[in-house]
Formats: C-alpha cells, structure tokens, sequence
C-alpha cells in the first residue's frame, strides 16, 4: 500500500507542470498589514521604472531590495512567531530576495530594472495576504485564496504550503507585474536575460534553503515529502524556472492584447491556469494523502521557534 502511494506521487513534478479535506483548526488572524514605511513608497513608485524619480523602488536603486526585505521580514517575523502555516512560504520568498540583493551587481546586467520588478512583485504578495485578512476575499485571486485557505486550515504538509505559495506568486502574479513594469530594460533591450538569470541564482541557493526550512519547521520537508514525490533541490528548480518561463510568456500575451477583452481573456486564462494548478497541488500534498497531520509539525515548530 505504501508503494502504491509513492507511485501515486511521483507524479506531482510532471502533473504541476501542466494545469484537502477533513476538519482542521482555523488560527486567529495574523494582521501583519503593510508597515507604514512601506506603504509611503507604495504610494510614490511608478508602474514603469523612472530614472528620475525620486521614489528608490522607482528609480530601482539598491535600497529598494533593501526596502522589499525589510518589509518581508517584518512579516516573517510575525508568522513565524505564530508558527504560521504560511511562514515557510514567507521565509523561502525573504531568502531568495536577499539572494537577489547580495549578488545582483555580479549576475545582473541591469539591477535597477530587477529592483523595480521585484518590489512591484512583492507587493501583489502583501496586498494578497492583507486582503485576505482584512476579509476582503473578493480582492484575493483564487490562487491565493486556495493557499491561504489550506494555510489557515493546515490540511496540507510544510511542502504542499511552500508550492501554493510559489504557485500563486509565480503563476498568477508573476505575469501580472511583468506586463506593469514592462518586458524591456530601460535602454530599449529585453529584460527576459536577467529574468532568465533569477533561475540559475534559485539553483544556487534552494539546496540550503530546504534544509535550513527542514530545520526550523519540518524536518519531513526534506527527509520524507519531498524524496516520495521527487522534488529535491534540482527538480524544484526545474519546477520553478517552468513556471516562470510561463509566465514571462503569459506577460507577453497580456501586453499583445489589443482590446479590453482580450485583455480580460487573458487575465482569465492566467487565474484559472493558476488556481487549477493550487487544486492540484491541494490535493496531491494533503495530509490524507502523504500524512502526518499537522500536530507533529506545529509541535516541531513550537520547539524550534524563536
């Protein structure tokens, strides 16, 4: 029976690239809103990165990533004190945006336009999770709603939560700030060579990063999920530079569009693309499925914590 299940998995890694139940306790609410720092550049930074600008994300200066970080550990920091279903997702995001920092100047040949992005990026993230506090649900892109959802209810492992979270940034909000910023790079060339760059930089750095989020809050993460259903540091990889090679092509296809509606045919297409693929995921890393259920992993967390 136990082989049977592992056949059953080891699907996952071709099934995501294409396209829970049972009760479970719901948390209180986090609030872990926008910080006012933030929320002031918001306000002043362009859609498009402005050489003039007085705005650092707007320009796309280096303390603009140094901006974007601070803002996201704020709200790790918050989730992981609660051991929050959603930290590991939050902690991944953090990691890889200091990654981005701390080597754009040798990887990068135009970091100011990767600094605009990622903080446009960024934002869709906060502004998702703020909403879906706020009980504001209908502003909250299936995709999301699906992540958050099986967060809250923790029906799903530490694995199913990051790859809902990856899943809803990446294939529903990645095209999205693309097409705002713009696919080229502010002397006229495309964009999509540093684009293209972030997957070698996520290959250099998820080996670790699974094992120090194995560590702080699952350590199933890494020695019985992610074997079983084939996603070790270099398939994940694989997976992730998948999804966003779609979306780059799906931010073209937003920016082709000629018409209201066939811009809203292909926002359409991109949610419904983005929450088939949460379903999936929901479903394939469910506690019923892999097991254990959520009370070994908050107990772990509990422990390990601060």
């Amino acid at each position: 029976m136990a082989r049977a299940r592992i056949r059953s998995l080891l699907a996952l890694g071709a099934a995501l690239g294409l396209a829970a139940c049972g009760p479970a306790v719901v948390r209180p609410p986090l609030l872990v809103n926008g910080g006012g720092a933030w929320n002031a550049l918001m306000r002043t930074m362009p859609a498009v990165e402005d050489p003039d600008s007085s705005n650092a994300c707007g320009v796309g200066s280096s303390t603009c990533i140094e901006d974007v970080v601070a803002e996201m550990t704020r709200r790790f920091d918050v989730l992981a004190a609660r051991c929050s279903h959603e930290a590991p997702f939050a902690d991944m995001y953090l990691r890889v945006t200091e990654a981005v920092g701390s080597q754009g100047a040798s990887r990068f040949r135009d970091r100011q336009y990767l600094n605009h992005l990622d903080a446009v990026f960024a934002n869709l993230y906060f502004t998702a999770y703020d909403n879906w506090q706020a009980g504001r649900t209908k502003l909250v892109p299936e995709a999301w709603r699906i992540a958050f959802t099986e967060a809250d209810r923790q029906t799903v492992t530490t694995l199913g939560d990051m790859l809902l979270g990856m899943n809803a940034h990446i294939s529903r909000d990645l095209p999205f700030a693309l097409a705002r910023t713009g696919l080229r790079e502010p002397d006229g060339r495309s964009g999509q060579a540093d684009f293209n760059r972030v997957d070698g930089l996520l290959g250099s750095v998820t080996p670790q990063l699974l094992r120090d989020e194995a560590a702080r809050f699952d350590p199933t993460l890494t020695s019985t999920v992610l074997p079983a259903v084939q996603l070790d540091p270099s398939s994940l990889q694989q997976l992730l530079g998948a999804w966003r090679s779609e979306s780059w092509v799906n931010a073209e296809r937003l920016l082709a569009a000629r018409t209201p509606a066939q811009r809203a045919r292909v926002e359409r297409s991109i949610e419904l693309g983005a929450a088939g693929r949460a379903r999936l995921i929901a479903s394939l890393t469910s506690n019923l499925v892999i097991g254990p259920d959520s009370s070994q992993r908050n107990a772990y967390c509990e422990r390990n914590r601060g």
